[in-house]
């Protein structure tokens, strides 16, 4: 199977372009014909800005794509367009050459009669089981564009959630990274100098230059050791989160950190009450609801409480007090469970819950950073201060034995 780009004209006389997947050029060539279409001309499709990025197939990338390409599928369909000439236009536009190629799929398999929840579906990487759910509810009850438009508001707070946050992590990793390459030119290339120097004058070096020295020289002989003890780490740690009780238990004793566990805790209950929240509203049900907003969690333990709570709920427990026994969301956003289900209203409710928690871990996030960044600051201040003396003191030393 090859892409391949097509030119060809309609009975009407419009000229129509866009590509398809296919084994060669005759068997596109009939799929134009049954379209009453008359091929012009038929070719292996170049595909636009080939740079290396867009053949990567990155997760934060997928996720960009298909928050671009939904927007374009909600306008489209809204439009009055078919989801197939929907698809080509949007696979048309995609810089991407992985999402180019899914959706080709996708679009490919929607015209041999499938539904379009059952083509995405199809595509694991690029769309993920709630995606496929929201699209499937929207199809059922023949709302896809409004189904659309929900996907692309939750995708939208994700994304937005997710860029905030690494906007705020970029200035701290700019700092220290200059930090560290200061005190990398200072001690290897500068300070050595000074040892040269002092050797051929037959002086010996200032105490705080050789304080420095000797650090420099320890770090560069035990480093590939401390490489080495990092990459078992990890490879350690990977291996302990394969095994299912040992990632619960690891899980569970990072969310008893203090701060840092509270604020892991509340970013996944927004993203749990937000996912629910979305499926919710599309007309799916509770417990399918929860069994999909599970699967976006990230953390074990949470994840093992809500299967936990998914039980009692299936058993005829309110959704509330399944969640307030499982202990997965705070007691705040519980009695808000409450009232939603009182009021008939849980997915707003959920909602309401997701915003009241994103807005609590973007403040403690700013907090963080509002502490982390002077800190930082003050530290690689020292730590290239104190370089700085070393070399400072030896420069004056060396003008006085020069003198």
């Amino acid at each position: 199977m090859a892409l391949y780009a097509y030119t060809a004209v309609l009975r009407s006389g419009t000229r129509i372009a866009g590509t398809e997947m296919a084994a060669d050029a005759d068997e596109v060539a009939a799929r134009l014909q049954a379209r009453s279409a008359l091929p012009v001309n038929i070719g292996l499709a170049v595909p636009r800005q080939e740079r290396f990025w867009n053949r990567l197939p990155l997760a934060s990338r997928h996720r960009r794509d298909a928050l671009v390409m939904t927007a374009e599928l909600c306008t489209l369909i809204s439009a009055g367009l078919t989801v197939d000439r929907a698809l080509t236009i949007a696979l048309e536009r995609t810089p991407s050459v992985v999402m180019r190629q899914s959706l080709v799929r996708v679009r490919d398999t929607v015209r041999g009669g499938k539904a379009l929840a059952d083509a995405i579906e199809a595509e694991p990487a690029i769309f993920s089981r709630v995606y496929v759910a929201l699209v499937r509810a929207g199809e059922t009850s023949g709302h896809l564009d409004q189904a659309l438009g929900r996907l692309h508001a939750y995708m939208s707070r994700g994304d937005a959630f997710r860029t905030q946050l690494q906007s705020a992590l970029i200035y701290p990793a700019i700092l220290l990274a200059a930090g560290v390459a200061a005190l990398l030119l200072l001690s290897n290339l500068v300070l050595p100098q000074f040892v040269s120097m002092f050797a051929d004058a037959g002086k010996t070096l200032p105490l705080a230059t050789r304080v420095v020295m000797a650090g420099n020289r320890i770090l560069g002989a035990i480093w590939p050791y401390l490489v080495v003890g990092a990459v078992l780490l990890v490879m350690l740690v990977r291996r302990m989160l394969k095994v299912p009780a040992s990632r619960v238990r690891l899980h569970a004793a990072l969310l008893r950190w203090p701060v840092l566990g509270a604020l892991w805790r509340n970013i996944e209950a927004a993203r749990l009450a937000r996912t629910m929240g979305a499926l919710l509203q599309s007309g799916v049900s509770v417990p399918v609801a929860l069994g999909l907003a599970l699967q976006v969690l990230s953390n074990a333990s949470m994840q093992q409480g809500g299967l936990q709570a998914l039980e009692r709920i299936r058993e005829g427990a309110l959704v509330s007090d399944a969640m307030l026994r499982s202990r997965i969301l705070p007691e705040v956003s519980i009695q808000l469970l409450a009232v939603g289900e009182e009021t008939g209203r849980l997915d707003a409710m959920l909602f309401k819950q997701a915003e009241l928690l994103e807005e609590a871990s973007a403040r403690r996030i700013s907090t963080l950073l509002a502490l982390l960044v002077p800190g930082l600051t003050i530290a690689i201040g020292l730590l290239v201060g104190s370089v700085m003396i070393a070399v400072m003191l030896a420069v004056l030393q060396l003008n006085e034995v020069v003198g």
